[in-house]
């Protein structure tokens, strides 16, 4: 048995810990295993509706893999297309892919989902958490889904602060994956023409085919 120093064998013993466990071998850290079991409980989380998304679009695909090779040098992703495309289920989707993909390689990442209503709600003074406190966290997140953006009225207070979120995420290179029932005349329109130059930088995939939830009816 290892002598160890006297002081150390007091405190243990008198926590009620055998001093001879000190001698145990520590099985060594498996980043890649809690990367993923952190990934599965976060992902557990997702509404269940969205609980086995996943990422079909050839260029959610693509930009899923270079956001997992380089976070910070992918740009955003502009989903756009009618009601019932499957916008929200694309995102969720892509959230898993990169949460997985990353967790493969050790690594973290932290995600939020809002959707426009939303967040107009959580930027009216009153609420059990400060409007300032949601949006530093939504302008921060490593990643962020906007879903249903020009889905909030963009007047006055909401409309400023939905211009401090985009601007600041497009400004920090925080990639962001946006939705939109939307073409981009109308969404000027909506979200006013400082927003809609910084969504502009993003990639946009534009969603088709049927209303997936009435030919689900």
């Amino acid at each position: 048995m290892t002598e160890h120093h006297p002081k150390a064998v007091e405190i243990l013993r008198r926590l009620g810990i055998d001093p001879a466990r000190l001698d145990e071998r520590i099985p060594p850290f498996d980043l890649v295993a809690f990367r993923l079991e952190q990934a599965e409980r976060n992902l557990a989380k997702r509404p269940g509706e969205f609980e086995n998304a996943k990422a079909t679009h050839p260029v959610a695909l693509d930009w899923v893999r270079r956001y997992i090779e380089a976070p910070t040098k992918v740009g955003s992703l502009l989903l756009s297309g009618r009601t019932g495309r499957g916008k929200t289920w694309e995102a969720w989707g892509i959230i898993g892919a990169c949460a997985e993909g990353l967790a493969a390689m050790g690594r973290g990442c932290y995600w939020k989902t809002i959707s426009h209503p939303t967040f107009n709600a959580a930027m009216r003074p009153g609420g059990d958490i400060s409007g300032e406190a949601v949006l530093d966290d939504l302008m921060n997140i490593d990643l962020l889904v906007f879903d249903d953006i020009s889905a909030g009225l963009n007047t006055g207070w909401t409309a400023e602060n939905l211009y401090r979120l985009v601007n600041h995420r497009w400004e920090h290179r925080k990639p962001t994956i946006y939705s939109t029932n939307l073409p981009p005349a109308d969404l000027a329109q909506a979200v006013g023409d400082r927003v809609l130059s910084r969504l502009s930088a993003a990639e946009r995939i534009v969603m088709g085919g049927p209303d997936r939830r009435a030919n689900a009816a």
